[in-house]
């Protein structure tokens, strides 16, 4: 690597650091205008690199950036209408992993023991502090709608997502028969305070 080609990559790196601070900022504000910012900020970092730039790698960047500028002018593009099954729509990616992670909680306390509705209404509690909407009519109690995900996640149709998170949790953090259950419930509680906090924040 030559000495000016590495200044040239360091000023690039400074510059998209910049523009995903900038991007952060404007998060709190407007999510849609910080992705955009943050797309801008990547697609120049890509271009600014010659090696890159004649391949056109950014193209489907600037294709999300072009949709999501669209979507500011009251437009939807085909890249971001969603594909509907039947007459339900697709269920949000984010909302699928909040699913994942309640059942895999339900699962963990109730191979410890807890009853169905006890192991329920932990998760759910979480859930609720979090302000995570339970999607089901106002008269129904949270922890059952928890016991209804426990179902979804058996059903053929269920949500990609919701079982390659249920099973990648399943792989990484299986608890020893030594471990007590209040330290169970301490890190499920964690955990799930980390995904609603993520699910907040709209990132994941």
């Amino acid at each position: 690597m030559s000495p000016d080609f590495e200044k040239h990559l360091l000023n690039s790196f400074i510059d998209l650091e910049e523009g995903l601070k900038n991007a952060m900022s404007k998060g709190a504000i407007d999510c849609r205008d910080s992705a955009i910012l943050a797309l801008q900020g990547i697609i120049s970092f890509i271009n600014s690199i010659p090696r890159l730039e004649s391949q056109t790698l950014a193209f489907p960047l600037v294709r999300l950036l072009s949709a999501l500028k669209d979507l500011e002018n009251g437009q939807q593009v085909p890249l971001l209408t969603p594909t509907r099954f039947g007459n339900r729509p697709p269920e949000p990616g984010m909302r699928a992993v909040i699913k994942a992670y309640s059942v895999f909680a339900t699962d963990c306390l109730m191979g410890r023991g807890e009853k169905l509705e006890d192991a329920c209404k932990f998760v759910a509690a979480i859930l609720s502090d979090g302000n995570i909407p339970s999607g089901k009519r106002a008269d129904t109690p949270y922890w059952k709608t928890v016991k209804g995900w426990r179902s979804d996640r058996s059903r053929r149709s269920a949500h990609r997502q919701l079982t390659d998170t249920y099973n990648a949790l399943s792989k990484e953090c299986p608890y020893p028969a030594t471990v007590p259950l209040s330290e169970i419930k301490k890190d499920l509680k964690t955990r799930l305070h980390a995904v609603v906090e993520r699910c907040r924040r709209g990132l994941a």
